[in-house]
């Protein structure tokens, strides 16, 4: 296994001042459901989702976080169960990828939405602070639900590494898990295509036109939303 918590130290937290970007424990609001009750929301979600195939499904409700991070996680958990199912995993396959993608972005939560929201270019503490993310999420998740399967706290924490080495912890090739590729893709087709402070959201055929452009991900999770994008052009 990768060892990401020395991955995570290349940078030293004191290279950038992004402390004041980070929210502190007391200004968050831990308002999730216990483990047993995610793993329901996730059987409800399977069930409907296998029999509408619907993009975009709400999952687990988030409150008071950030409207916009909550939709993208409902999408991203929509998107990563379409294609998970579409390329044949098992059920608990499925079910696990859809609650890592509910619960991909969360450690955005501890992230400023003067931050997230920033529609100017963002100074590097910024952008220190938004990479920080993935490391809290997995770290945030763990602690506060402890039965969460090793494939999901490492889909969680990869969801931004690239095949090149290119990503947020430049993490590469075979230690990127299945899961962590397969979130990243439905991550940035929803990110593509959901409108945003910064930007206006793309058509589904655009954003697959983005998707397949983009480098470093694993184009064979791509196919899935390419051949459901193209059969809702043919109907």
């Amino acid at each position: 296994m990768h060892d990401f918590s020395q991955a995570c130290r290349v940078k030293k937290l004191a290279t950038y001042n992004f402390n004041k970007y980070l929210i502190t424990p007391d200004e968050f609001v831990e308002d999730f459901y216990p483990h047993d009750e995610i793993m329901k929301q996730v059987d409800e979600l399977f069930t409907s989702q296998r029999d509408q195939m619907d993009f975009i499904i709400p999952l687990l409700h988030y409150e008071p976080i950030h409207t916009t991070l909550a939709t993208h996680m409902y999408n991203v958990a929509s998107v990563a169960f379409f294609i998970a199912e579409q390329m044949g995993y098992s059920e608990k396959q499925i079910k696990e990828i859809t609650l890592a993608g509910a619960l991909h972005d969360i450690g955005k939560k501890f992230i400023s939405t003067d931050v997230l929201d920033k529609t100017s270019k963002l100074s590097p503490a910024e952008i220190y602070a938004i990479h920080t993310h993935p490391k809290l999420g997995e770290f945030f998740v763990k602690e506060h639900y402890p039965k969460m399967s090793d494939d999901v706290l490492q889909a969680i924490l990869m969801h931004h590494e690239k095949l090149d080495g290119n990503g947020y912890y430049q993490v590469k090739n075979e230690n990127i898990t299945s899961y962590a590729r397969l979130i990243s893709v439905a991550d940035i087709f929803c990110a593509i295509t959901e409108t945003r402070t910064y930007h206006a959201a793309h058509s589904f055929e655009e954003g697959l036109s983005i998707l397949t452009n983009e480098q470093g991900i694993d184009t064979q999770y791509i196919a899935p939303i390419k051949d459901q994008i193209n059969l809702s052009i043919a109907i």
